[in-house]
């Protein structure tokens, strides 16, 4: 019963979610329904304590705090409550994802989707996927993406590595961008979110090798 429980909290509401804190990880935040982008707000003196998403946590006094994060820290938002929130910072050398105490968080208002801010090139914060987007003439936005995944050595000695891609074309709907036909088999679909200066991409599994996936957040590379 334990699997199948876990798996069914991703579509509780956010009260439940913090009385059954599982899930708050960084490799599960392109999957959560609703992410939003927002700040750590504490005095500058103090840190804002993280604590993980084991069973338990946070509301055991058993659970010891994994991470702190300071004034000014940007994070993605999920999961949130009157008292518990879970956040994922990712800085230039260190990323940190749990529950944080809800107080101690601010949502910032949504920024303005405009086309322009789509476009670039964008980079996935583990690296391992990089996405395209440019302006059609017909309004709409062209995406192409690229992932691997780099396994152990075959039975030859060589080292595994399955690829994949992602391509489309699409007009946002706000903030989302939605690339593939779900209503056709075995078809890569992919959803991106744009959070400030974050992309959100989550895919159904379909876009590439085993194991390859654009389930990830991206920055915009310079």
């Amino acid at each position: 019963m334990k699997p199948f429980f876990i798996a069914t909290m991703l579509l509780l509401t956010a009260q439940a979610f913090a009385a059954e804190p599982y899930t708050c990880r960084n490799g599960a935040f392109p999957s959560y329904p609703e992410i939003h982008y927002g700040e750590v707000m504490v005095s500058a003196d103090q840190q804002a304590a993280v604590f993980p998403d084991r069973e338990g946590c946070p509301d055991s006094s058993s659970c010891s705090q994994k991470d702190a994060l300071k004034k000014g820290d940007k994070v993605l938002i999920a999961h949130a409550s009157d008292r518990w929130s879970c956040v994922w910072y990712s800085g230039k050398h260190s990323e940190v994802a749990g529950w944080i105490a809800s107080q101690n968080i601010r949502a910032l208002p949504a920024r303005d989707p405009a086309m322009k801010n789509w476009l670039g090139n964008w980079k996935s914060i583990g690296g391992a996927a990089r996405i395209v987007i440019r302006a059609s003439r017909d309004g709409q936005l062209i995406v192409r993406g690229n992932a691997r995944w780099v396994g152990g050595l075959g039975p030859t000695g060589e080292r595994i590595i399955h690829s994949g891609d992602l391509e489309g074309k699409a007009v946002p709907a706000g903030n989302q961008l939605r690339i593939g036909d779900p209503e056709t088999p075995y078809t890569c679909v992919a959803t991106l979110r744009l959070l400030h200066d974050q992309l959100v991409v989550s895919d159904n599994s379909l876009c590439g090798g085993v194991n390859v996936r654009f389930d990830e957040v991206y920055r915009k590379q310079r």
